[in-house]
C-alpha cells in the first residue's frame, strides 16, 4: 500500500499457534524489496515475545487476533448510517 510519502507492506497469517521472529522476518524482507517505510504483520492469532520485540526494532506494527477484531468492529461502526 502507498500512502503519501508511506509505503507500506502488509504480510498475513493464518496460524493457529502463536507467531513467532520468522513471519516478522518475512515483513521485513518484503519492506527491504519494495522500499516500504512501514511493515505490518496481521494474525488471526498472537505474536511471542521475541516477535513483539523484533517488530520494535524493524518498525512492524503488529495486528493480532483481539486488534483485529478491534479493527473490523470499528470499522462497521463507521459504515452505518
Amino acid at each position: 500500500m502507498n500512502y503519501g510519502s508511506k509505503r507500506i507492506a502488509v504480510h498475513a497469517k493464518r496460524y493457529s499457534a502463536n507467531v513467532g521472529n520468522k513471519a516478522v522476518q518475512e515483513v521485513y524482507a518484503g519492506m527491504a524489496k519494495h522500499k516500504a517505510n512501514v511493515g505490518w504483520m496481521i494474525t488471526n492469532s498472537k505474536f511471542t515475545r521475541s516477535a513483539i520485540t523484533q517488530a520494535k526494532a524493524c518498525n512492524i506494527k503488529l495486528i493480532d487476533r483481539n486488534k483485529l477484531l478491534d479493527l473490523i468492529a470499528e470499522s462497521k461502526s463507521k459504515s452505518r448510517f
